[in-house]
């Protein structure tokens, strides 16, 4: 902080800029790396030395802009859903018409740190899904019936910027 003069030294002011006994403060602020992106406020009080000159206060509010930092790219997961068996009892070698079939159902996603519900999606015809998830460890969940189908949960690790491929997978309970 510093103090100049409006118009020359203190008690000199006669030119234009300014008027005798007149003065001007300039205030420099530097943002460190510390105080970065924090809000506050500037308070200024001036006590007068000249009879009938008041006192004056003034208050600079801060406000601090966080930066618009990069998005972090999502992962995406390529899934399929399957229910099986198909038929009653499996043969050697395997009769085509019994390999699974893709399951049309609802896919529940839940976030394994909090075990919250974060969205669900459904399947297209061929049992297929697409997810585009934020990086983070995620239980997919298909659903089936009370008892059947009965599917199993899959746990996957989302990357950012990284796709993979999961099947899940659905008991009919045909035996």
């Amino acid at each position: 902080m510093g103090s100049i003069s409006n118009g020359g030294a203190y008690g000199y002011g006669f030119t234009a800029r300014g008027k005798p006994n007149c003065w001007a403060y300039y205030l420099e602020f530097n943002l460190t790396p510390e105080n970065s992106g924090q809000s506050g406020r500037v308070d200024i009080n001036s006590t007068s030395a000249i009879r009938g000159i008041p006192n004056y206060s003034i208050h600079i509010k801060v406000l601090a802009t966080a930066p618009n930092p990069t998005p972090t790219p999502k992962g995406i997961i390529r899934g399929q859903v399957f229910l099986g068996p198909i038929c009653p009892v499996e043969r050697i070698p395997p009769d085509p018409a019994c390999t699974p079939k893709p399951f049309r159902t609802t896919v529940e996603i839940q976030r394994v740190a909090t075990g919250a519900i974060y969205k669900s999606v459904m399947t297209d015809f061929s049992g297929s899904f697409t997810l585009s998830l934020d990086p983070d460890r995620y239980l997919l969940r298909a659903t089936g019936g009370s008892v059947y189908p009965r599917c199993t949960d899959v746990t996957v690790q989302v990357i950012a910027g990284k796709s993979q491929s999961v099947i899940v997978n659905c008991d009919t309970g045909i035996r």
